[in-house]
This record gives C-alpha cells, structure tokens and sequence, in this order.
C-alpha cells in the first residue's frame, strides 16, 4: 500500500512539473509591459502615435544606453513578417561581426532569436500578435536578458 501510494506521489509531482516546463509564455500588454519596464528602472515611452497606424502598440522602455522596443500588431501574419525582418537585422549584423554567436528557441508563434557580436546583443522575440526587439552594447547584455526574463520575452 505504502509503495503504490509513493508511486502515485511521484507520478502526480512528474506529471505537474512536465506540464509546467511545457507552457507556453503569455504576451503582455502595453500597460504590463510599460509597468514592468518601469519597475525595472527604464523610461516608458508611448510612440503608437508615431507609427501611422501600423501597428495597435509600441512602447519604448529606454535606458541611456540602448532601448527596448515592444510592439503589438493587428494579425499573425503581421507578427510573422516583423519577427522575420528583425531577425534579418540580427543576421546581418552577425554577418558584420568578426566574432558572433547566435541562438534560436521557441515554436510557432512563440519565438526567439539572439545574436552576441564582439560589440553588441542584439534580441527579437515574438509571442503572438507582440514582438520585442533590442540592439545595446556588449556591456549591456546581461542587463537586458535579465530585464526580458522579467517579462518573459
């Protein structure tokens, strides 16, 4: 009695931490973003306006050295093609460096891509209809994955 009982003990902790390694993340919203930016000592800035209508969000959370961008957008496919262009940016400025290193998680519409140059980090990750994306330098880098874990993009 006593082993099927720690059997189903084992059986319910295995079966709670794998669901919980495969969740998938959850995209903020301006407001959330805006907010944990701000407890994470950046400036916040709206610039929606400043985008025509292209997109439904953008939200800057800036520091002196380099700025976190967080965009919301009307569709996937919008998502889709924005995330791809960044990554573009990533690649070639991974192109440029002489010493660079890159990594890629996530699926579907749960994605992330990273690139380490000599000088700079450089980050894009989308979460549905939101993507963030970052440049700031090499010095910085550790400061920003701390800051996008927060979120967590």
């Amino acid at each position: 009695m006593k082993k099927i009982s720690v059997l189903c003990l084992c059986l319910c902790l295995l079966t709670g931490l794998l669901a919980a390694c495969g969740q998938q993340r959850s995209a903020l919203t301006a407001e959330e973003f805006a907010k944990k930016a701000s407890e994470a000592s950046y400036t916040t800035s709206d610039r929606t306006a400043d985008m025509n209508g292209y997109v439904e969000a953008c939200i800057l959370a800036q520091k002196p050295e380099y700025q976190v961008e967080f965009f919301i957008v009307a569709t996937d496919e919008q998502a889709a093609r924005a995330y791809e262009n960044n990554v573009a940016k990533l690649e070639e400025a991974k192109a440029a460096s002489e010493k660079s290193t890159e990594e890629k998680g996530g699926s579907g519409e749960d994605l992330r891509y990273e690139v380490t140059t000599d000088t700079e980090y450089l980050a894009v990750s989308r979460i549905g209809k939101t993507f963030v994306f970052t440049r700031a330098p090499l010095s910085q880098k550790e400061e920003v994955i701390s800051f996008l874990k927060t979120l967590p993009y």
